[in-house]
Order: structure tokens, then sequence, then C-alpha cells
């Protein structure tokens, strides 16, 4: 499998864009790009969203649009997909091209400025905010002249959106090399499958033929992090999920997820969720006894 450009046909007899469901039990690290800007909506599923240099976590209700060329994928976590549950994705894809004649107009000013600040990932943090999840699933129940207008509606309702946070910094700039996507992909896809093992610089730099040092460089110039933050942030990930489904020890769930050191652990949870781990595991108990 290679995570490069994927030349998408939007195009058909009976629309200029494509709307459709996904389902499937997991989704692996596909690391790709295309000229179609995307929106993403994850009705059901839970794991790693990578979009540009941005690595975040992803669950039921994310909202994300990503423009045109901007490299990405979803990785369902561990927990989901030893699961019943299926990913279920609504996905629409579109050129730029089509909205071009509207682009112009004085009315249109917010929707242009929505489209160029994609090229970073936009996430939507509460699909209700001004009726963006009523809008996004209207798209599949019409065709014709009407469909092309839910489209422009929930567009227009993503300009306004309070709630909207940019994923890429202001420096980011999307490196579309066909051989770099090929070596994140492998390095990237060894990682997901072995985060809870030893890992080292080398073992990494070997994979892609490269040496430590030129590797380190790649990894944080495509990614935005270094390898070890990338590492820590699955570790911490699935040290999140067992605390939410199980009731082992917290130093256990640390050494399962490949730490060597509790207080390197504790340094590490503190400083990707902003809480303790016992913390964490008395506000998610909160927040389930909430519901």
């Amino acid at each position: 499998m290679k995570a490069d450009f994927q030349k998408l046909s939007t195009e058909s007899n009976e629309s200029s864009f494509r709307d459709f469901w996904v389902k499937a039990d997991y989704f692996g690290f596909h690391w790709h790009y295309h000229p179609e800007i995307e929106i993403c909506f994850v009705k059901n599923g839970r794991g790693k969203r990578v979009i540009g240099e941005n690595v975040s976590d992803f669950g039921n209700g994310d909202l994300v649009l990503v423009g045109s060329n901007t490299p990405h994928s979803w990785i369902t976590d561990e927990f989901f997909n030893n699961s019943k549950e299926q990913m279920e994705v609504y996905v629409v894809q579109f050129s730029g091209e089509i909205l071009k004649p509207f682009l112009g107009i004085m009315e249109f000013q917010l929707m242009d400025t929505l489209l160029t600040k994609a090229v970073r990932g936009i996430q939507f943090t509460d699909i209700r905010e001004n009726g963006l999840g009523k809008s996004l699933l209207e798209i599949g129940k019409y065709e014709g002249a009407t469909k092309f207008l839910k489209l422009l509606e929930l567009l227009d309702r993503m300009c306004r959106c309070k709630k909207a946070s940019i994923l890429c910094s202001t420096s980011y700039k999307a490196d579309y090399k066909r051989y770099h996507e090929e070596r994140i992909l492998k390095v990237c896809n060894h990682i997901h499958e072995h985060y809870k093992n030893v890992l080292t610089i080398e073992s990494l730099a070997e994979i892609v033929a490269m040496n430590p040092s030129s590797f380190c460089r790649f990894f944080k110039r495509v990614l935005g992090k270094t390898v070890i933050e990338y590492i820590n942030e699955l570790r911490i990930a699935h040290v999140c999920n067992q605390i939410q489904n199980s009731d082992l020890p917290i130093y256990q769930m640390a050494f399962d997820a490949g730490f060597s050191s509790i207080a390197h652990f504790n340094k590490q949870f503190k400083r990707n969720t902003g809480k303790t781990p016992v913390a964490y595991r008395k506000w998610f108990g909160g927040v389930n006894r909430a519901r």
C-alpha cells in the first residue's frame, strides 16, 4: 500500500462533487493527499487524526475541513479495532474550481478565506453550532441544484462557526515529494504497530535507509514534531483508553504502553492531557456519572 497523490473522480453526470459514507472495521495509517477539498465527519470511531503536521485524537462527532493537497490520515486506536463497532465516516470531496464563479462576490468573501485557511486543516468542535451537523447530513438527501446549494449552505455555516480551530501552524508547508510520503508511511506504520515495544531512533532510521540525524530532521519536517513526541503521544493515548475501559493500576498501564519510567510517564501524561493520570481517572469517572 502506498500513501501518495490520489486522483479522485469528483465529477459525474449527476453531480459536480462526491459525497459518500465509509464503513470499515478500522482505519490504518494511510498518508495521502489530493487536489480536492475534503470534509470528513466521523459518526462513529476513535483514534488519531493526522493532518499536515498536526496529530490529534478524534472521536464521535469529529468534523474537519481539509484543504487542497494537504496530506492527511485517520488511524483507529487499538481498543476500537478490537471492538465489534465499525468506523462510520461521511465524506464530501469537491474541487475548488466549482466555487470559483462565486468567490469574487462580496457575500462569498468569508468562504474564500475559509478555503484558504483549510490548507492547514480546520476542526469544528461542536457540530450543533450554527446547525453544522444538520446541514452536513442534508447534502446526501438531495440531488441536482438543491444538493449543490446544500454544500454552499454548509460552507457558509462553517464560515460563521465560532467553535473552529486551525490545526497546523502558519509556518506549515506540505511536502509533496513521492519518496517522502513512502518513507513516512513505512516508518509510521511500524511505529503504530510497535509503539508499546522498545523503539530506537537507529532502528526506525534503518527502516527508511537514513542515518539517525537525517531521519530525525526528516520526521520533524514532515510531521511537525519529533519522533519521540509522536511515540509518546500514541502511548499516552493508549493509557487514556485503558483508563476509560479498565480498572487496572495506572502503573501497569504505563508499563504496558511502553514506558520504562513512571516519573517519565507522569511527566508526559501531564504534558499531553493537562492532568495527572490520577486526576484524569477521577475526571473521566465524573464525566461518566454526569452522563
